[in-house]
């Protein structure tokens, strides 16, 4: 009787995972990652797939966990996301894949929101840094309209949460914005037209946003959100 001998295929229960792509991330390289796992994929084994194609993330938010990876090439930006979650929701056991951002690549004349998002994940939003020595808000948090983006722009960590009034003449205004005197004051509803060229006082908290100018550079802008206007005269 011939001997048979038997002939294991596919993966061995104990190899271990592949090892994180070491090599220089591309444009390219993340364009072609769009089908590297899908959508309720084990996040065990999805994971490594992503390492072994793309590295290690750029970025992995704090708040959600998303795995993010970007790089800029030029002018050319490209970025792809993945996200996990409990997959008890969809019937499945464990952490899986439970989002994927296509790979998308975006130029200076690209959607602005998108090329942000793009060089916030490379790293690569140079706008200029703190200055140590810098003050942060008064004490009692009244603050010249005139003074507030340069001041709070200075000192981004010391000003970044801390409650503001400014006070001055409204000079612009448009949907939930409040300009006052080149302050900007972000309202919980839109403005009353009828604020324009009337004193006021806006209080609200100091938070920082990254916009992009015409020619595709990243800015770093300052307003006051939940703000709050009193005493139109």
């Amino acid at each position: 009787m011939p001997i048979v001998f038997a002939i294991a295929c596919g993966k061995k229960a104990d190899e271990p995972p592949p090892a994180p792509f070491a090599g220089p991330l591309t444009v390219e390289r993340i364009m072609a990652a769009k089908d590297t796992v899908k959508v309720f994929d084990t996040w065990s084994s999805a994971l490594p797939k992503l390492e072994a194609k793309l590295g290690k993330p750029t970025k992995i938010d704090d708040k959600t966990g998303d795995h993010k990876w970007a790089v800029v090439d030029g002018d050319r930006c490209a970025y792809i996301e993945f996200s996990s979650g409990d997959g008890k929701e969809y019937g499945k056991t464990g952490l899986i894949v439970d989002g994927v951002q296509a790979p998308m690549t975006v130029d200076k004349s690209g959607p602005p929101g998108n090329r942000v998002q793009c060089l916030e994940i490379a790293g690569k939003t140079d706008v200029p840094p703190e200055d140590p020595n810098a003050a942060g808000p008064p004490a009692d948090g009244v603050v010249a309209p005139s003074d507030f983006d340069k001041l709070a722009l200075a000192a981004r960590s010391k000003w970044e949460g801390k409650q503001i009034k400014v006070t001055g003449k409204v000079t612009g205004f448009g949907g939930l914005l409040v300009n006052i005197e080149g302050a900007k004051c972000i309202q919980k509803t839109n403005a009353d037209p009828s604020l324009m060229d009337q004193t006021v006082t806006a209080a609200g908290t100091v938070r920082f946003t990254k916009g992009m100018t015409g020619a595709g550079e990243p800015t770093q802008d300052v307003e006051l959100a939940d703000c709050v206007v009193t005493g139109s005269k």
